[in-house]
């Protein structure tokens, strides 16, 4: 039931007096366990499933909503009395960081549209990626068996840090992020192009 307002912005309602359509973009957030028990990779507690169970469990998403989901995260727990203070950035500085990248984009576009809604068209005319970069999302995407719609998603977050970034291109940082937003294991990703 996801699938048309994720991919089309919009929901068509059918009833026996007619059909309706709604607008609804909106950012899909999910979270999950990694296991039954919830505790599978943790450092802090044993996992009492079974690789077979924990295969089973992660199993019930979908891979057509996985492939819908441009960011894939894996959360491990923080130990705050371990943690040094950090600084981090207030909200407003957030904020104009996200502005600018927005304004890239609409800049880009000649109108209010961001990279996540704009036709594959327009983004790859206006921002392809080179040769290198597309030998390396290509190499990636056949070792993972990512979709044609995996992958587009991949050169559209690549496109948004890169804005966040002040780059005009699509830099090899860029991508190898985006990359790293879709891998399930946590693993770290490198590239000698």
């Amino acid at each position: 039931m996801l699938r048309q307002p994720l991919e089309a912005g919009k929901v068509t309602i059918s009833r026996v007096s007619g059909m309706v359509t709604f607008p609804a973009r909106f950012i899909m957030i999910g979270a999950t366990n990694p296991c039954p028990c919830g505790h599978y990779r943790s450092t802090k507690k044993y996992c009492i499933c079974t690789p077979k169970q924990v295969h089973a469990y992660q199993q019930r998403l979908s891979g057509p909503i996985l492939d819908r989901m441009d960011i894939h995260l894996e959360l491990r727990p923080i130990d705050l009395s371990l943690t040094p203070a950090e600084k981090s950035m207030t909200s407003a500085e957030r904020k104009d960081i996200v502005t600018k990248a927005r304004n890239k984009q609409y800049q880009r576009f000649s109108r209010s549209v961001t990279n996540s809604i704009v036709s594959l068209e327009e983004l790859s005319l206006t921002s392809p990626l080179s040769p290198p970069l597309q030998h390396l999302l290509q190499e990636k995407s056949m070792v993972y068996h990512w979709s044609t719609r995996v992958q587009v998603n991949i050169i559209r977050t690549a496109r948004t840090i890169a804005d966040i970034d002040g780059s005009d291109p699509i830099t090899e940082a860029a991508l190898l992020e985006a990359i790293q937003y879709r891998m399930q294991t946590g693993t770290t990703l490198s590239s000698s192009i």
